[in-house]
């Protein structure tokens, strides 16, 4: 793996982890030594769909109905929501069987078209642009994906905690992006 491709990767993974990554359409992270694993906030509001992604920025654990996170073998009432603090923008962190698996809506910023992210592998998923990056050093997986070509998208990662899932890891954040695709209006 090149230093530049690790560069990138390496704040794919901050962006993700919520170490925050600045841009002009969020506001500036806040730096703390308190983890940066995103506020808990309980969700357990009925979902309806489609859902815009705008909506989903106010609410990111709604992206997905109880039988969805079910298939990506979520644990019951195990999610999330936070991370504005330390991102800019609010987060949604499910614990699956496989580990934590996490979504950030982008209404306002198309991460797929940003230079700091390039060197990820370019792709498509369901027609829309993705940027892939496999960090082996910690074995994690993470995609953007354009929603509104150069105006929205959103990312997903997956953090195995201690589990060697390999390829696998990027199986899964594939499945739950195409999932999130489907549900968007």
């Amino acid at each position: 793996m090149t230093g530049t491709v690790r560069k990138a990767l390496a704040l794919a993974a901050l962006c993700t982890l919520g170490a925050g990554c600045g841009t002009d359409d969020a506001p500036a992270p806040t730096t703390s030594s308190a983890s940066t694993t995103p506020p808990v906030t309980p969700t357990t509001s009925a979902v309806v769909f489609p859902v815009t992604l705008a909506a989903l920025a106010e609410h990111p654990c709604r992206a997905l109905d109880e039988k969805q996170l079910a298939e990506l073998l979520v644990l019951d009432g195990q999610s999330q929501e936070g991370g504005e603090e330390q991102t800019g923008f609010r987060q949604c962190q499910w614990t699956a069987a496989q580990g934590a698996l996490l979504f950030g809506p982008h209404p306002a910023l198309d991460m797929t078209a940003d230079p700091r992210v390039a060197d990820l592998e370019p792709g498509t998923l369901a027609g829309h642009r993705t940027l892939l990056g496999v960090d082996t050093t910690r074995d994690r997986c993470m995609m953007y994906v354009a929603v509104a070509e150069g105006k929205s998208s959103f990312q997903v990662a997956i953090h195995p905690q201690g589990q060697n899932l390999g390829m696998l890891g990027c199986d899964i954040i594939k499945r739950l992006a195409t999932t999130v695709l489907g549900n968007l209006a």
